[in-house]
């Protein structure tokens, strides 16, 4: 997805082997080569290794761009797995050390309920008794999860004055309440994110009790959750007739603060299996899906989003309530911020905002960890679940430029190569995205570390008004080359654009002194058989434009 980004101004990620050697090929860190290199260098390791001679040790540079480095090997896991998970991870912030998982490591069942529950020894023995497995529970894949949940989603944790204080680091331990500790042992055996969070989620969606009401009354309507959750049919009977025991109405959008109360006039409509289970597909697919708006652009999942009634901001709350990480990044180390923000999904971004310990001071400085690239970034260049740099959005743009204490700053902040947010944002041909960023401030004179300024990234995008208000408006020079000797011209011509080589060629008067663009049409018309666009972008450098002369001389 980002490959093509990173090669925009300096390698062009398409060309075709024989590209290698094209006037571009001195500038060109092209994945075969490096592969080529890599392998050469794995050869020459395993015959030393095998004792067919000493040959030496050949140290390849990695000339490739940020994003394209590893350290390692990727992780070879689900892109939504990890976003899936509920409470397993240290929160920094929101709970105290005493909760993180450094704290409870090597405790047994027994001890962790004593310790972070408040519950007696006579009170786990018969908790045992009443539920045997319960000590045999491994304390952070089943205890430690559902005992977070249970304080902090349920509202069972105590609130105490006289808090006892972990043994060490000083930090308050906390502990359940009274009504903490009326839920059924049998709670701790129960699948959390499979059942218990999706379908606890769904009666705070529909406004039915939840949270610390299912927890009074000696937890009544706990343990008729409970059981009712374990089948689809028994939960959807238990919702209808919790509608009609409490009068909820038809709310599509519970609050966690209402406690199961509804805020919206209406007749009830029952409650059915399918509406739950489009509810929990959605649930389980996480924040990631939730933050880059997959509900909308996905056909299966706008058909749930309508049968539950949900939308990507309700399900980011819904998830951050329950214990989903807001910080959490995918394999390539990109945070939901910067998701949300490339999808232009406003609504889920202002609910990331609010869920993350440091709130937007957090969010804008946040940054990418292979690239360096902040929010805006992607904001300015947009993104969807398959592909990048498909348009930016000037809703989520001036969201962080208003919220920002030093615009001028922030506007101008780089990738670990050198990109500026206006370089990725011309590349996107968003030319409104482009006039919001220059109108504060960005500076257009900038280069990356091969040279390239933002009239290289213009012009690989191609987009002609992008491309004619940076040179008109904002005097963005379209002539000068960068490190390697191309021109915003001869990145036109690599990327086929017809309009923008001809404005060049026409209203500009951009030289080709070296001959290197007409070179590049050459060779892309001619590894390109049958391309128009590479055609037409020939046929600009012949003597008569409307020439209709064979590059192929056939």
């Amino acid at each position: 997805m980002l490959l093509a980004l990173s090669c925009a101004c300096q390698s062009f990620a398409f060309i075709p082997h024989s590209a290698l050697h094209n006037p571009l090929a001195p500038s060109c860190n092209h994945p075969r080569v490096l592969l080529i290199e890599a392998g050469a260098a794995q050869i020459s390791d395993d015959a030393a290794a095998a004792g067919e001679g000493s040959a030496p040790v050949i140290e390849v540079p990695d000339r490739r761009p940020h994003e394209q480095r590893t350290a390692g090997h990727r992780k070879a896991r689900r892109l939504n797995h990890v976003f899936q998970h509920l409470y397993r991870h240290d929160d920094r912030a929101h709970y105290s050390a005493y909760e993180n998982a450094a704290a409870i490591e090597g405790l047994s069942a027994r001890e962790y309920l004593v310790q972070h529950g408040g519950y007696t020894n006579e009170e786990v023995e018969e908790m045992g008794l009443a539920f045997p497995p319960l000590l045999e529970l491994d304390v952070m894949r089943h205890l430690w999860p559902k005992m977070r949940f249970l304080k902090h989603t349920l509202g069972g944790v105590s609130h105490s004055a006289n808090a006892e204080k972990a043994r060490t680091g000083g930090e308050t331990m906390t502990s359940l309440s009274d009504l903490g500790r009326s839920v059924p042992p049998t709670f701790f055996g129960a699948r959390l994110e499979r059942t218990v969070a999706p379908r606890h989620a769904f009666l705070m969606h529909l406004g039915l009790p939840h949270g610390q009401r299912l927890l009074e009354d000696g937890g009544k309507l706990c343990k008729e959750f409970l059981v009712a959750s374990r089948r689809t049919k028994s939960f959807c009977a238990l919702c209808n007739a919790w509608m009609r025991s409490f009068e909820i109405t038809d709310s599509p959008n519970g609050d966690p603060s209402c406690n199961g109360k509804s805020q919206i006039e209406g007749v009830a409509s029952p409650v059915t299996p399918e509406q739950v289970e489009a509810f929990e597909s959605l649930f389980h697919r996480g924040l990631m899906s939730a933050a880059r708006n997959d509900m909308e652009s996905v056909d299966a999942l706008q058909a749930y989003a309508k049968c539950a009634k949900v939308t990507s901001r309700d399900m980011v709350k819904v998830l951050a309530h329950h214990g989903a990480n807001p910080l959490e990044k995918d394999v390539r180390g990109i945070s939901l911020v910067h998701w949300a923000a490339g999808a232009g999904n406003l609504d889920a971004l202002e609910e990331l905002v609010r869920a993350l310990p440091g709130g937007m001071g957090e969010a804008i400085n946040m940054t990418a960890d292979r690239d360096g690239a902040s929010p805006l970034h992607w904001a300015a260049a947009g993104a969807k679940s398959k592909e990048f740099g498909c348009g930016g959005n000037i809703a989520a743009c001036r969201f962080f430029l208003n919220q920002s204490k030093e615009t001028k700053k922030f506007v101008n902040v780089l990738t670990k190569d050198g990109n500026s947010v206006l370089m990725w944002a011309a590349w996107s041909r968003t030319l409104d995205v482009v006039k919001l960023l220059v109108r504060n401030r960005a500076d257009t004179t900038v280069r990356n570390r091969n040279g390239c300024s933002v009239a290289h990234w213009a012009a690989s995008g191609g987009d002609l008004s992008v491309c004619r208000y940076l040179h008109e408006m904002a005097g963005v020079d379209f002539t000068t080359p960068n490190s390697a000797g191309n021109t915003p011209l001869s990145h036109a011509v690599a990327y086929g654009r017809v309009e923008v080589v001809q404005w060049l060629r026409d209203e500009v008067l951009a030289e080709d002194s070296d001959g290197r663009a007409v070179d590049l049409a050459w060779d892309f018309v001619t590894w390109a058989d049958g391309d128009t666009e590479r055609e037409k972008v020939f046929n600009l450098f012949q003597d008569d434009p409307n020439s209709s002369s064979d590059p192929f001389g056939e």
